[in-house]
């Protein structure tokens, strides 16, 4: 089971997602909460945002809410859009060391 709620401006967004999970130990619900602001400069399109994943009923000491900071850019290419981003968590999921990953797309 699994449910989502977005708001969103010209320049803003903020939503929560929460869905079930089976981890094999108490913890039964994720929840997401983020934000986010989408300016323009140019022709690049931004979306920097802050998530936040926490998780109810975890085990003690199994330390799976973590913080996460994104930043994307894209750029129209003709008929197609290129872009990329890089996330950030300076405290990743189950209390590992900080966390960094990248995506390019288009």
């Amino acid at each position: 089971m699994f449910g989502g709620a977005d708001l969103a401006t010209d320049l803003w967004y903020a939503g929560v997602w929460v869905s079930n999970v089976d981890f094999g130990d108490s913890a039964d619900l994720e929840y997401d909460l983020y934000a986010g602001f989408t300016p323009t400069v140019g022709a690049v399109s931004l979306d920097l945002g802050l998530l936040y994943y926490g998780y109810t009923d975890a085990p003690s000491g199994a330390d799976y809410d973590y913080v996460e900071l994104q930043a994307a850019a894209s750029v129209p290419a003709g008929p197609a859009t290129l872009g990329a981003a890089v996330f950030y968590s300076p405290d990743s999921y189950g209390g590992g060391d900080h966390s960094l990953y990248y995506e390019v797309n288009g």
